[in-house]
């Protein structure tokens, strides 16, 4: 018996955390304390959800993104709720098959982290604008690209998103950040770096 009310105050203790948990805006906010749900109120994710494929010749590069919200990010730190976008790809070179993760998007157990594309936080306004491509009034996303095969090398990647409804682009760039080679292995990810500009399909 003792066992059950100690179960039950747990839940509604955590039930009345996640209730009261102060709510920001996280764009206009990065997460810096600890019981804060930073949401995304203005709903800047929504543009990047979906489908998006490059194509050149037999060669194809699919990305799918889609939105994670309230989810807890637990660090050394501090432990916090956000809205996220998360994403998997499909890369085609010369008409093979090199690797499909877009299924691993189903698998609810998969860690935020160990997702190839994870998003963590929103540019100010021209803040960061490489890309002449993209409206310079739509805030950028600021990710990392985790390579599941070359797992030792970081990437630093950046989201933008045109503003033409029928005709929508994704921008997807991303560049290796400084890192060693474990014993001479090549620091090449499964797909080339750069800049790649993807439209969305079904």
């Amino acid at each position: 018996m003792k066992k059950i009310i100690y179960q039950t105050l747990i839940v509604l203790i955590l039930f009345n955390t996640m209730v009261t948990a102060q709510i920001i805006n996280m764009d206009t906010n990065s997460p810096t304390e600890s019981g804060i749900y930073y949401k995304d109120l203005d709903h800047r994710l929504d543009p990047y959800v979906g489908t998006w494929l490059y194509t050149e010749g037999n060669t194809s590069l699919r990305i799918k993104l889609v939105k994670k919200e309230h989810y807890l990010v637990e660090t050394v730190h501090k432990s916090y709720y956000s809205d996220f976008i998360v994403g998997e790809f499909q890369y085609i070179e010369n008409g093979n098959l090199v690797l499909d993760r877009i299924p691993l998007l189903d698998d609810t157990s998969i860690n935020y982290f160990d997702y190839s594309i994870t998003c963590f936080s929103i540019y100010k306004l021209n803040q960061f604008a490489p890309f002449p491509e993209a409206n310079p009034l739509i805030r950028m996303l600021r990710a990392s690209y985790h390579d599941p095969v070359k797992t030792f090398i970081d990437f630093l990647c950046v989201l933008a998103v045109n503003d033409e409804i029928e005709n929508q682009k994704l921008i997807f760039f991303f560049k290796r950040m400084i890192g060693g080679s474990p014993g001479g292995v090549s620091l090449d990810p499964v797909f080339p770096t750069g800049k790649y500009v993807l439209s969305k399909v079904p």
